[in-house]
């Protein structure tokens, strides 16, 4: 039998299987979580709806295996969830042809594909050695869930404070996003522009030039997420990081309904880690990319 669009009742067991499959990280993904109802609410938060996209795979009445996806137009790719299956006999069977159900229901111009999980999911990694995809370096997600001892900023070298960014900083933004984050899953202007998001900017008081900007979300589960923080090459080593983390941690986990902000960093990134941790954010968990088009890291 072929790989389906579910009706209502396979849409229910398709949300069962993948959320079983969520809590063992040799089977999960690693795009989203462990919590049913964070789940039940990323995969409603969707654009369009999980309910579109779903794809699964049935043996007799039963559901075996489903795979979700979601695009950007405006980058060109699309972020797959799952393949999850109910048993090794059916992910043998139905794994390719799910990841292929996905690919095939994206726009002409999405041509560039991603899956990612946590390292113990190997037959994720055997699937995309398969297609021929690349793997990313090893990232650590980190969370922190309160802001009480959430660090002042000190000693930073500007007379700036953060604010919020506006399409006058776009092109600047633009210049630094894009050195700092090739290829990335957002747009500068999506960083801007998008409602949804809080994007800050550090500035000089005294003229327009941008030393740094974070962006950051409340995901649809609630719970915040840090997406990216950069400062310019030149304003480095000042202190900076800390400024902008102090100023869009609070922002964002008062507004997270879970009190909660997490991000991922690349496992080699010592300063990095050593600025999260040093705001009382705890490793809590690893993960993989593997991508149709090459990483650029």
């Amino acid at each position: 039998m072929p790989i389906l669009t579910p009706n209502a009742d396979q849409l229910a067991a398709a949300r069962t299987l993948l959320t079983a499959a969520q809590q063992n990280p040799r089977t999960a993904c690693a795009s989203l979580g462990t919590d049913p109802a964070g789940i039940k609410a990323e995969l409603e938060g969707m654009s369009p709806t999980w309910t579109h996209t779903a794809r699964v795979a049935v043996r007799g009445e039963d559901v075996v295996g489903v795979v979700v996806v979601d695009s950007d137009e405006e980058t060109g790719r699309s972020f797959i969830h799952g393949p999850w299956t109910t048993d090794e006999k059916a992910w043998k069977q139905w794994a390719r042809p799910l990841i292929d159900a996905a690919i095939e229901q994206t726009s002409p111009g999405i041509d560039d594909h991603e899956i990612s999980a946590d390292p113990a999911n190997t037959r994720i990694a055997a699937l995309a050695h398969t297609l021929g995809w690349h793997r990313s370096a090893v990232n650590v997600a980190y969370v922190i869930r309160s802001d009480r001892a959430w660090p002042l900023p000190d000693g930073a070298a500007t007379s700036g404070v953060p604010r919020h960014a506006t399409s006058a900083d776009l092109p600047a933004i633009a210049k630094l996003h894009t050195a700092a984050f090739p290829g990335s899953y957002a747009t500068a202007r999506q960083l801007v522009e998008d409602d949804e998001r809080v994007t800050l900017v550090l500035a000089h008081d005294t003229g327009p030039e941008i030393l740094g900007y974070a962006s950051a979300e409340v995901q649809a589960d609630g719970a915040g997420y840090l997406d990216f923080i950069a400062i310019a090459p030149q304003s480095r080593g000042n202190g900076l990081s800390k400024v902008l983390l102090a100023a869009i941690g609070r922002m964002i986990l008062t507004a997270s309904d879970t009190g909660s902000l997490s991000l991922t960093v690349k496992a080699e990134n010592a300063p990095a880690i050593a600025l999260y941790e040093s705001f009382g954010f705890t490793r809590d968990g690893v993960l993989v990319g593997y991508r149709s088009a090459p990483y650029h890291e």
